[in-house]
């Protein structure tokens, strides 16, 4: 019914899958999985909110929006994060890491998740999949959580980039950095710099848009996921 069907993932004694509700997914109530282990089968509702997702017009510069987000700019990011937001790894960094963190301390959203933005230089509208914070100058973003870098670049629609992977198809992207305080490779610890927040890419003064991911979904970094193992 959601046109996912969850992975699991062993971790002691206990198998852990997380589950996409994607922004597009009509709405209803609630959905119910049917799990089969042997002989043993379990039906699990999963209930899901109604949300009303506004509508903001951004006022970037027909030149920005020609140089930064053309078709191509957008063809390149998805092509490129794709790889990485849809692989399998089966390290569960997230598991006991607690709740999540924001990506800057003590900052406010400016643009949040899944809003309807208009570019008033050509009016084309698109979701935003991510969020945006109001940050300042030499601001630094954090990981949310622990996890492996799996990416650091530079795209021409989100400037320096950095995705860290959580484990279990569980992925966040960093984007219009100025700096980056990691490399490929790097297994960083929560709330650990990645880097400096910038004006790289498709941005018009200092910002940083964070993205959250399950198996290459955008998910709603609002939720206040909280990872913690059965006991």
């Amino acid at each position: 019914e959601i046109g996912f069907t969850p992975v699991f993932f062993s971790a002691g004694d206990y198998v852990h899958a997380l589950v996409p509700i994607s922004i597009d997914l009509p709405y209803s109530g609630s959905y119910t999985f049917t799990l089969t282990c042997g002989e043993v089968t379990q039906d699990i509702r999963i209930g899901v909110n109604n949300k009303k997702f506004n509508s903001q017009t951004h006022e970037f510069s027909p030149a920005t929006v020609t140089t930064y987000r053309s078709q191509k700019a957008q063809a390149d990011f998805d092509s490129v994060t794709a790889q990485y937001l849809n692989a399998q790894y089966e390290d569960l960094y997230w598991l006991n890491s607690g709740v999540m963190l924001e990506p800057v301390a003590d900052r406010q959203v400016k643009t949040g998740f899944g809003l309807h933005i208009t570019l008033s230089a050509n009016q084309t509208t698109y979701r935003h999949e991510g969020v945006n914070y109001v940050v300042r100058t030499n601001d630094t973003a954090i990981a949310t959580y622990g996890g492996k870098v799996i990416y650091v670049g530079e795209l021409t629609l989100s400037g320096l980039t950095v995705i860290v992977d959580h484990g279990g198809g569980l992925k966040s992207l960093y984007a219009h950095l100025g700096a980056s305080s990691v490399v490929v490779g790097d297994v960083v610890e929560q709330g650990q710099t990645i880097g400096t927040v910038g004006q790289s890419g498709f941005t018009e003064g200092t910002n940083l848009h964070y993205g959250l991911y399950c198996f290459g979904v955008p998910v709603c970094p609002y939720c206040k996921f909280t990872a913690t193992a059965p006991r």
